[in-house]
């Protein structure tokens, strides 16, 4: 097998994720999803709709009968803002099923790639979803380190979206895209989060 002449040869680091009471796994980290990891989450999410984009032709067309902007239409049905599109409950009420079932499909999916590609070979997406095999707190704890992962481990930065912005792009994010996903994204992967919302379960520690 060939070897990169690294001159400064990367050091093995792993992250401790969840606690005593829910259990501990340790993960390698490497900075980003792997391409298996990437196109494991892909295939899982192909036949699904892309809420995000639902999400700006929704908008468009509630500012179209309100003076209120795309933009903050958008949010509003991303973040469930009763009191913004209080005259379309039933509309907002939808979007957010819609983002609901996204998001959870995508937790499970992401969840999985990440045991399997870098602990457990033969996990699959019924174990991931077994609560008996995984701890429901467990895996929103597996899916935050995966966020981070895709992230770079960066600061989360804002992005402020104009009518413009939605206009030109089919898929808009809030955030900076930390799923790795542009086609099947859901929402509350690029819904704004506190920068500090996984220090106190992530523990990075040298691998021995």
């Amino acid at each position: 097998m060939s070897k990169l002449p690294f001159k400064s040869v990367p050091k093995p680091v792993t992250v401790l994720v969840g606690d005593e009471e829910i259990g501990i796994l340790e993960f390698p980290k490497l900075y980003d999803l792997t391409p298996n990891e990437r196109l494991f989450i892909k295939d899982f999410l192909k036949d699904e709709p892309d809420i995000r984009l639902e999400g700006v032709k929704l908008a468009k067309a509630i500012a179209a009968s309100t003076k209120k902007t795309v933009g903050s239409v958008y949010v509003a049905l991303t973040t469930g803002d009763t009191e913004t599109l209080g005259e379309h409950l039933e509309e907002l009420i939808n979007f957010q099923e819609k983002m609901e079932k996204s998001g959870e499909k995508r937790i499970l999916a992401t969840v999985t790639a990440l045991i399997k590609f870098r602990i457990l070979p033969e996990w699959e997406i019924y174990d991931t979803d077994n609560p008996e095999q995984l701890p429901p707190k467990l895996r929103s704890k597996i899916y935050e380190f995966s966020q981070k992962e895709s992230s770079g481990w960066s600061d989360d930065e804002t992005i402020e979206l104009t009518d413009e912005d939605l206009g030109k792009s089919q898929t808009v994010l809030l955030t900076e895209n930390q799923t790795g996903e542009n086609s099947t994204g859901d929402l509350e992967s690029s819904a704004p989060t506190r920068k500090d919302s996984t220090k106190k379960t992530l523990v990075s520690s040298p691998a021995g």
